[in-house]
């Protein structure tokens, strides 16, 4: 359900879905990656009492591009 609810609206976990499912995933992998990057970053704001920081996904992705090279 929070899932869903994320990937209703224009957010950066929308953004990531729609970068998972032009990567190749299925809708149903994608979907689940996405919860469990909802959990995983709910998880790390709790733990380490810090604010969420939105297109996190993004930088990873840029870093791993980077090691490619």
């Amino acid at each position: 359900m929070t899932t869903h609810a994320a990937l209703c609206g224009k957010n950066d976990i929308r953004e990531y879905y729609e970068y998972l499912l032009r990567e190749g995933y299925s809708e149903k992998d994608a979907r689940n990656t996405i919860t469990r990057y909802i959990a995983t970053s709910v998880y790390a704001v709790m733990k380490n009492k810090t604010e969420y920081e939105p297109y996190h996904w993004r930088k990873s992705q840029e870093i791993k591009l980077l090691r490619k090279i």
